[in-house]
């Protein structure tokens, strides 16, 4: 009976995936849904690979190698083995020697014969050539488009590669909730799917506005037409879900233009409404 294995480098994972879909790869930033990522990579595998599940690898470090809550959450769910690493100041140790490992050792035994990789790091590489030469297929799991240039290169030694695009993303990994002021806010836009660009970003300005007190703002008026980064990424990424993706200039420029205005005509704080301030589309902060 033919088998498979996933292999998942969780640093890797949600640094790609935050990065995609919000902007940020900070762990603090981000909150990862485990029983729903670990279903997600095996469905996705289970269609490509028409093989029988034998168990998914989940490779992630530890002050001690002493695992978390939510560590310990992941390595409960029912086929699923967690490898812990050590984390020191200067990173994690001990991770990809044991993703090595395992494929190795996997390979070597015949358990598997399709390996499903997802790591960001060229360290992995003395594995997956090894594990080939067992007569394994080794299929790379990767995160479009912020490390297009990464998946690219490392495809070059693989005999396969899978994508996963932010509405993959999304299902599993979501933005934990922000600070005020210039933090990114992970708000829901309520209004009809059938708006024309500019009225989207109106709507997302007028959210945003109720969502902040009046001095954080005021601090993103007065940097008009500079919409703040992480502001804008949500903005923009909130868009390419409901209009095409990716967004034309043209709609981006519509877009812009709308949150701005809903910014600075919308409801305040306080429950009055602001005075137009300023003209200008905007665009996105450094």
């Amino acid at each position: 009976m033919n088998r498979y294995a996933i292999f998942v480098d969780a640093g890797y994972l949600l640094a790609a995936a935050g990065d995609l879909c919000f902007g940020t790869s900070r762990r603090g930033d981000l909150i990862l849904h485990p029983e729903k990522a670990t279903l997600f990579l095996r469905t996705r595998c289970d269609g490509h690979a028409k093989q029988v599940h034998l168990r998914t690898y989940w490779y992630d470090a530890a002050p001690d190698a002493v695992p978390t809550d939510d560590q310990l959450l992941i390595g409960g769910q029912q086929g699923v083995k967690l490898r812990l690493g050590r984390l020191t100041k200067h990173g994690q140790k001990g991770v990809d020697s044991r993703i090595v490992r395992d494929l190795i050792v996997l390979s070597r035994n015949g358990a598997v014969r399709t390996a499903y990789l997802m790591s960001g790091d060229e360290d992995v590489r003395e594995g997956v050539v090894e594990a080939q030469e067992f007569g394994v297929s080794v299929i790379l799991l990767g995160i479009e488009p912020r490390a297009g240039a990464s998946i690219r290169q490392r495809h070059s030694f693989a005999d396969d590669l899978i994508t996963l695009s932010r509405r993959d993303c999304t299902r599993f990994i979501s933005r934990s909730a922000g600070k005020t002021g210039e933090d990114h806010l992970n708000i829901p836009v309520d209004i009809a799917t059938d708006v024309v660009p500019v009225r989207f970003g109106e709507a997302c300005g007028e959210a945003t506005r109720a969502a902040r007190d009046a001095e954080a703002v005021a601090r993103i008026l007065a940097n008009r037409p500079r919409i703040p980064r992480l502001i804008d990424v949500w903005l923009i990424k909130e868009a390419a879900n409901r209009f095409e993706d990716p967004l034309s200039e043209k709609t981006k420029h519509a877009i812009r233009a709308g949150f701005w205005k809903g910014l600075s005509t919308g409801k305040s704080p306080a429950g009055g409404t602001a005075v137009d301030e300023a003209s200008g589309c905007g665009r996105a902060g450094d």
